[in-house]
């Protein structure tokens, strides 16, 4: 698959959808600032956050609505609605995102159980020294035992690196679960079966699209530490002003090319696979279930 043509496409369809997709995107990343709020919260608050973030997991569905107007060449559709898509259809998206979500975290909950096991045996001594040290501990003391046991922090690497790997290689294989929801209508299990089939053959394609970014959000992370050293004095305020002037950046810089590569990527494997090969798309999963039949 052409990556730089799919990324001329996305350039091309912003010509004339760009300010409203902003706009979108804009409202987007101020309303789900919202989790962050409670993040450094204990006790009853801990439980809030964790409902309020389990409530925004349908929030990001509003990129794939927006993404797939403009694709589809109607961005005159593009409303700011579609900004809190999420939200107005969660009775019928949540259920999805929220097995999506369960999936994953089992997935690497039991890999990051596994890797940690082989680590305690590996290195019992290092991390029964790092056990008897005081709760209060900062983060110097443990940098230091860290940096003292050089085997022991490389191996630490390597694990994190290793759940980093799976997460993103699980993100992959159900990158296409909400278009497939969106566009084809498709129920919970159906889209994820389908998104791993979906996928088969283009995996590495889509590894090279997200590779073309990586500069950006290599930047955006170097920005975000350096606004993090000067503003993070100011308690709570500082993460937020923070939080939404590395969003804007984004959003100004690459943002919307990078949603609508993601989303003419996925066009064109959709476009081989449902409507060349059937002659045309499948409007609900029981069209679907039938053709397979």
């Amino acid at each position: 698959m052409n990556i730089r043509s799919i990324k001329s496409r996305a350039n091309e369809l912003l010509v004339y959808s760009k300010p409203q997709f902003i706009r979108i995107l804009i409202i987007m990343l101020l309303v789900g600032l919202v989790p962050s709020l409670f993040n450094n919260s204990r006790g009853l608050m801990a439980l809030i956050s964790l409902i309020v973030s389990i409530i925004f997991l349908p929030f990001d569905h509003g990129y794939i609505v927006s993404s797939l107007k403009i694709v589809r060449n109607n961005y005159t559709a593009l409303k700011d609605e579609d900004a809190w898509v999420g939200f107005s259809r969660f009775k019928e998206l949540f259920p999805t995102y929220l097995i999506v979500g369960l999936i994953r975290f089992a997935i690497v909950f039991c890999i990051t159980f596994v890797l940690l096991f082989l680590l305690t045996i590996f290195n019992g001594a290092t991390l029964s020294h790092m056990s008897s040290m005081t709760y209060n501990a900062n983060v110097d003391t443990l940098v230091r035992v860290l940096m003292a046991s050089p085997a022991f922090l490389m191996q630490t690497m390597i694990v994190l690196l290793i759940i980093v790997i799976v997460n993103y290689i699980l993100s992959i294989y159900l990158f296409a679960v909400p278009y497939l929801l969106e566009q084809y209508h498709m129920e919970t299990m159906t889209a994820i079966r389908e998104s791993i089939q979906f996928i088969d053959g283009y995996a590495f394609d889509l590894f090279k699209l997200d590779l073309s970014y990586f500069g950006w959000f290599f930047l955006i992370g170097i920005v975000d530490s350096l606004l993090a050293e000067f503003l993070g004095s100011i308690p709570f305020v500082g993460t937020l002003v923070v939080a939404i002037l590395c969003g804007l950046l984004k959003i100004y810089v690459f943002l919307p090319q990078y949603y609508l590569s993601r989303t003419i990527f996925f066009e064109e494997i959709a476009y081989q696979r449902y409507e060349v090969h059937q002659q045309q798309p499948f409007d609900n999963v029981n069209d679907y279930n039938r053709e397979g039949e």
